[in-house]
């Protein structure tokens, strides 16, 4: 039989378990990335690759974005990879640097087949 402490006990830790894991996908480690393709012509093969790990976007139209979150192996900067509609294969390095341990968001706009602006806001992670 449940008593009154035992119920608000359960609870507590209810609420307890639930504070720390919103609190480790909130504050915990990653980067996201995301990739905003500015022209009118679509992305083929849209590939982001950190240190040690490549992530598939697949393809964008134009006027859209894909975004995801990474993890890299070790030290690390971002780099994009695409195919344009004519075959042509473009890579893209964006000047930033975090680790496995890091936090933050990485912004990449492609216009044309050319990296057109990056904007990045990195900091370590509290967890």
């Amino acid at each position: 039989m449940w008593t009154r402490f035992s119920l608000r006990t359960l609870l507590a830790i209810t609420t307890c378990v639930a504070l720390l894991m919103v609190g480790f996908l909130w504050f915990g480690p990653g980067v996201t990335v995301t990739v905003y393709n500015a022209g009118s012509s679509p992305i083929q093969d849209l590939q982001v690759h950190v240190a040690g790990k490549s992530y598939r976007l697949g393809d964008i139209s134009g006027s859209a974005e894909r975004k995801v979150k990474v993890s890299p192996m070790g030290e690390s900067h971002v780099e994009i990879s695409y195919q344009l509609p004519d075959g042509t294969t473009k890579r893209h390095s964006v000047d930033c640097y975090f680790e496995s341990a890091y936090r933050g968001t990485v912004n990449a706009t492609i216009r044309d087949g050319e990296l057109f602006h990056s904007s990045h806001q990195i900091v370590l992670s509290i967890l």
